[in-house]
This record gives structure tokens, sequence and C-alpha cells, in this order.
């Protein structure tokens, strides 16, 4: 399998994920909308204080750990190779009143000054990420 199908293939595969993750009460939604914090105790603790920090989310998915940094006072970046993924974010972003407090990009030319970036699941390859710094 080539590269560039094996990308497409992921992609494809993760976008089919977001509507089920988003209607899941793994993801707790509501509970999100309303207040709650998607991060465990361990990332907050590591990451420390975020407040007036810039920090990418690789692998954002569809926000929910992206949108606990921008409560936590963080002008953040979420990146994810779903589009799917990307259109729920911003979905969400309103729907918690965040407008403006944070990015999220499938793709994009534009290049970031960075504090602080945050990973999971970070055995899966996103090519042509420094393109984006």
């Amino acid at each position: 399998m080539k590269p560039t199908d094996a990308f497409a293939a992921n992609r494809a595969a993760w976008n089919a994920r977001v509507p089920l993750h988003v209607r899941s009460q793994f993801y707790d939604v509501e509970g999100f909308v309303v207040g709650r914090n998607s991060l465990d105790a361990l990332e907050v603790e590591l990451l420390g204080d975020v407040r007036g920090k810039r920090i990418l989310h690789l692998q954002c998915h569809f926000g929910q750990d992206t949108l606990s940094l921008a409560r936590m006072g963080a002008e953040v970046t979420g990146l994810d190779i779903s589009e799917a993924a990307i259109d729920e974010a911003r979905k969400l972003t309103e729907r918690c009143g965040l407008s403006g407090h944070g990015r999220r990009a499938a793709g994009s030319g534009r290049r970031w000054s960075l504090d602080q970036g945050k990973a999971c699941r970070a055995d899966v390859r996103a090519p042509r990420v420094p393109e984006f710094f």
C-alpha cells in the first residue's frame, strides 16, 4: 500500500468514527458542553498552567481536549486528519460559547509560533506536519 493510500484510508476511517464518537456515552458531549474538563488529572499536572500559552493540539479529534485547554486559558489550535472531526469541533466550539478562543484546522499553510504541544495516540503518523510550523 502506498503512503498516500494509507493516509486516505486512515482519514476515511476517522471520518466514519466521528459521528459514533459524538453520540457515545464515553465522550459525554452534553456533560462537556456544561463544563466538564476532558483532560485527566495527569495531563493537567504535566501541562501545568497553560494560561496565555499558545498550544498546538495534534490529533484533536472533535475538540474536547482542545476546548478544555481553551477553557483553562490557552490560545489553542487543534489539528486533525479528519474533516468530519474538524466540522464537529467547530460546532462544539459554538455550543460551548468558546468562539474566538481557538482554531481548528484539517490542513493549512499557516505558520504558528507555539509555547507547547499536546498529542495523544502518537503512534499514528501525520505526514507533512512540519509545513504547519
